[in-house]
């Protein structure tokens, strides 16, 4: 999971109010219930900042949506930094104020974004669809150069080999347009799925002007063509592909995990924060507990993380500060361009619910 979208929380500074809250509106009293949910919110958050708590009410009242959701709000200096609308309501409301904000049920709600392209292709272009870093899918098209002689000739006649010929060399060549297109774009955004689908003749042609790094990347589908306005199959096809894909990358990372157990990889809260205060961590796996009671000591920078006040002032922080640990290894995760991997309890021997791959020894 790529947590560069928390980036902007830890680039100020605290103190934060987080709130989580059922937001649904499913029922004719929705407005009342929720206005009920956020009282008793607010009663929480004795101590926190007035303008912070004015702010996070304000994006209680504008909020809208219908039908069942909840809302993760993060606020910090009297404004909303940070405001998602979860899918799911959570489990049960929460409030909390604290130096760090309280980011990984949002991080656990979030998931993990996998950037792809569909392709849906035919033998003059193809239409291409693009999701990447969670915004709004964008489609452009792409019509082939050649535009003469797409259609083969009724069999008879002399000339009719020639024309069939021409019409195969005009698909063929409009393939490599589509094929050079999909290339640039999987090198613009990082597409990790490339799905295509359409005329099947046209298909393989633009696969076979695919270099093999974008073709390792192609789940092809039949459902779907360039002249439906139907889209819900290719959508279909794109859950599944894109749920077996994440599903094939937990296991290689869980896989690697055991694998270099006592060499690239560490596990406990001790040792996984020596690491993560070294920037050596490239993908954590934690077990998510929100009952957790564990801390750690922090100062002002990502990297100022410790397991005791002892290590911490070790580290030259002056004044450091405890705080919850899931909160701090979350910041220093976001800010060292490291990743992290929930998984479930007992899928994965790790002592404390916490291991670390590591980028070096």
């Amino acid at each position: 999971m790529d947590l560069a979208f928390l980036r902007p929380m830890y680039e100020r500074t605290g103190p934060w109010t987080s709130v989580y809250l059922d937001a649904s509106r499913d029922t004719h009293d929705a407005a009342k219930v929720i206005d009920l949910r956020w009282s008793a919110l607010r009663d929480h958050l004795a101590g926190a900042c007035d303008r912070d708590v004015e702010a996070i009410a304000a994006a209680v009242l504008a909020d809208r949506d219908p039908g069942r959701h909840g809302l993760a709000l993060f606020a910090n200096g009297g404004e909303v930094v940070v405001r998602e609308e979860l899918p799911t309501p959570p489990t049960h409301d929460q409030a909390s104020h604290s130096l760090l904000p309280y980011a990984m049920p949002l991080a656990v709600a979030h998931g993990e974004e996998v950037p792809w392209i569909r392709v849906v292709v035919d033998r003059t272009g193809a239409s291409i669809t693009e999701v990447t870093g969670g915004a709004t899918a964008r489609t452009s098209t792409v019509e082939g150069g050649e535009t003469f002689g797409l259609t083969k000739s009724k069999p008879g006649g002399w000339s009719a080999p020639r024309y069939q010929r021409a019409a195969e060399e005009a698909w063929d060549r409009n393939a490599g347009d589509v094929a050079k297109a999909v290339t640039q774009l999987v090198k613009r955004t990082g597409a990790e799925i490339v799905i295509l689908a359409g005329d099947v003749r046209a298909r393989g042609a633009c696969k076979e002007n695919l270099p093999a790094a974008i073709l390792d990347r192609v789940v092809e589908t039949d459902a779907g063509s360039r002249a439906s306005t139907d889209t819900h199959a290719l959508d279909q096809a794109a859950e599944v592909a894109i749920a077996e894909h994440i599903a094939a990358r937990h296991v290689a990372i869980t896989d690697r995990f055991r694998q270099d157990s006592g060499r690239n990889a560490v596990t406990g809260l001790d040792d996984v924060v020596r690491a993560l205060a070294e920037a050596k961590v490239d993908t954590l796996l934690l077990e998510n507990d929100p009952s957790s009671n564990d801390h750690v000591w922090i100062g002002e920078a990502p990297s100022q993380i410790a397991v005791s006040e002892e290590e911490s002032r070790a580290q030259g922080v002056e004044s450091p500060e405890r705080v919850r640990a899931d909160s701090a290894i979350l910041r220093t995760l976001a800010m060292t361009d490291a990743s992290l991997l929930t998984v479930e309890s007992g899928d994965v021997a790790m002592s404390d619910g916490i291991g670390a791959l590591l980028r070096y020894r």
